[in-house]
């Protein structure tokens, strides 16, 4: 009979055991047991051993190696170059009216430069000869000096126009020029001389080669942009002045380091990654990037190579780090 009463008193502790943690599952309350702990003021993740929330990450190892910047930039065809069928001279078709009287003025003030030159080359050998006065020699030094003046304006126009009258005057073929509009802090991922790849909105189904001529020599105030000149052979005559465009810049960079796009995090304009230091710990670091395309960055410091970044999962580290 005792040894009844023993029983009945073990399996009724039993019972209120069970319902205390049936209780604990149903009142409301968390179940903590796998949670993580948040340390370093969010610098620092541990997950417990077996918590099931170590499956949501994977990680890549951080490692040198090569990839290729690229940059889409719109554009538009602002000339076309082609040979004049009445004679051995280029003639350059502009997208504005604006453009082809500011070369006409140019190429006009530099013919007059030429004869003024002339001129007082000529006075100024008289003088010498007795055969030209003083007054004479200063006034063909004003003319020379206003020639000058004015051809030089008219090349600040064009070289605002993002031209520059040289390059206009030694281009050979059928040529068409685009100018892209390319960010100010991303002109360092355009290579000067580099081929670029061009896809206009009037021939979709392929891209054309081109090249990066040249940089402009002036930043937009409004828009922050750079006017990059891009030159597209032109025998067909298809491209025609005012057709709009997308260029596609490539630089090749060796020895950097490379990430998706994907493992990095920002908050208040600071960009972070995870870094895994044991199969169940993270550490937030602070990184330095330059974007390298739509799905890579390259991070520039704050990594080191070998470090195991988290590639997914970053996002909900991210809410832990920072209590988001």
């Amino acid at each position: 009979m005792r040894a009844m009463v023993v029983l009945a008193v073990a399996l009724a502790a039993a019972t209120v055991a069970c319902g205390k943690k049936r209780g604990a599952a149903n009142d409301g309350t968390l179940d903590t047991s796998h949670r993580p702990a948040v340390t370093e003021q969010g610098g620092r993740i541990i997950f417990p051993p077996d918590s099931p929330g170590l499956k949501q990450f994977t990680t890549a190892s951080v490692k040198q190696g090569e990839t290729i910047v690229t940059l889409s930039a719109p554009a538009r065809v602002v000339a076309s170059i082609a040979a004049s069928v009445s004679g051995p001279e280029r003639v350059v078709l502009f997208e504005s009216s604006d453009a082809t009287s500011t070369w006409s003025q140019y190429r006009q003030g530099r013919v007059t430069v030429d004869r003024t030159t002339k001129a007082l080359e000529r006075v100024r050998d008289m003088y010498k000869n007795l055969g030209a006065t003083a007054r004479e020699v200063t006034e063909a030094e004003t003319d020379a000096a206003t020639a000058r003046a004015n051809a030089a304006e008219h090349e600040g126009r064009m070289r605002a126009l993002g031209f520059n009258p040289s390059d206009l005057d030694a281009v050979t073929g059928s040529t068409a020029w685009l100018m892209a509009d390319v960010p100010e802090a991303e002109l360092h991922n355009v290579p000067r001389g580099g081929h670029v790849a061009v896809r206009f909105a009037s021939f979709p189904e392929r891209d054309m080669a081109g090249r990066a001529e040249a940089v402009g020599d002036i930043v937009d105030p409004a828009t922050r942009t750079v006017k990059v000149r891009v030159a597209v052979p032109n025998a067909e005559r298809r491209i025609l002045p005012g057709m709009f465009a997308r260029v596609t810049f490539g630089d090749p960079r060796h020895a950097v380091r490379v990430l998706p796009a994907g493992a990095v995090v920002t908050v208040e304009e600071r960009s972070y990654v995870f870094v895994r230091t044991s199969p169940n710990e993270f550490v937030r670091r602070e990184v330095s990037l330059q974007r390298a395309g739509a799905d890579s960055v390259i991070v520039l410091s704050g990594l080191a190579d070998n470090d195991q970044i988290v590639t997914t999962g970053a996002l909900l580290l991210k809410g832990l780090s920072f209590g988001y």
